[in-house]
């Protein structure tokens, strides 16, 4: 039924059963002391599963496996068998294990979440969130509990909103850079960007060469978009016989516009190749590795960086982690 020979192993059963118009109820304490696989068999009845990684989500760190199994059967069955129904719920239990293992971990710990293969970072960065951090030390807490399990680590992106960030980045590092300031503002953006001085003599720099347009084309469309504008909220306003008047907008209103539109269309010109979002993936799953190992404790033998980079990833901003077997 294991699909192996048993080396070694002890086997005890506290049972107790109900027998009810030949129907049967009955609940099964299985304890499996040191169970050790020896070679694979031809059995037609071996389970198709990874039984390995079962032992090992089951098997704590003593080398038991404990578990508590409820069996109901029909004894006016041609098929009815004592035997047949203990191993079928212990099939039933290692399909439940070996398909979602990290609500077993999650269960071992008393945690709730159920998502402990998912890690999420925010997105263009590689930094843990406290969240993130949090999940990891449930994890690890739950790996200390299973030493038979090893961790494989692959970084993750979600494409669009990663290589939007990793613009806004790159763009923020060339300001800098041009501008000859020691820092930037805290939380600049299109909407605080300054209308003068360096840090704006910088963008004016970085919007001729990344789009070949000059400062006063586009000053020219943006008042013409400013005056639409205007136009489009007269006519809301006004008498449908009666023809909106024209408002020019300030110098003020026309500068923030401006510098608006040149920041947005020099972050939309920044190309971000794969193999940077291929970076910042590698760069996730190294620091999941680095908190678990030297943060948590958990034995770097049992952490296994997947290569990002081959097969990326590019649906979520995270880690995904997956579970085998020693």
């Amino acid at each position: 039924y294991m699909g192996h020979f048993i080396d070694k192993g002890l086997l005890s059963l506290d049972i107790q059963y109900l027998l009810e118009d030949n129907q049967l109820a009955g609940n099964n304490h299985v304890v499996i002391d040191q169970l050790t696989l020896g070679r694979k068999t031809d059995s037609d009845q071996a389970l198709s599963l990874p039984l390995g990684l079962a032992i090992a989500l089951l098997e704590d760190s003593n080398g038991v496996i404990d578990l508590g199994l409820e069996v109901s059967g029909d004894l006016d069955s041609p098929t009815f068998g004592f035997g047949s129904i203990i191993l079928k719920a212990i099939g039933n239990l290692i399909t439940k294990a070996v398909t979602a293992p990290f609500s077993l971990l999650a269960n071992l710990v008393g945690s709730d979440d159920d998502e402990l293969n998912e890690i999420d970072f925010t997105h263009g960065s590689s930094q843990l969130t406290d969240a993130a951090s949090s999940k990891l030390a449930t994890l690890a807490d739950a790996l200390t509990k299973r030493p038979g399990l090893r961790v494989n680590i692959e970084g993750t992106v979600d494409e669009v909103p990663d290589a939007y960030e990793l613009a806004e980045q790159k763009l923020q590092q060339q300001l800098l850079a041009l501008s000859g300031q020691e820092a930037l503002p805290e939380s600049l953006s299109p909407s605080t960007m300054p209308i003068s001085g360096p840090l704006a003599d910088a963008l004016s720099e970085l919007f001729v060469s990344s789009t070949g347009k000059t400062v006063e084309e586009e000053r020219v469309v943006v008042i013409a978009k400013l005056q639409q504008s205007g136009e489009d909220t007269g006519k809301d306003t006004a008498d449908s016989e009666t023809t909106p008047v024209q408002v020019a907008p300030d110098a003020a209103q026309v500068e923030q516009a401006l510098y608006i539109a040149m920041y947005n269309q020099v972050r939309s010109a920044m190309d971000i190749p794969k193999r940077e979002l291929a970076h910042l993936a590698d760069a996730r799953a190294k620091t999941v590795k680095n908190f678990l190992a030297n943060e948590l404790a958990v034995d770097a033998n049992r952490l296994f960086l997947l290569n990002s980079r081959q097969h990326l990833q590019l649906k979520k901003s995270g880690v995904a982690l997956t579970l085998e077997a020693n």
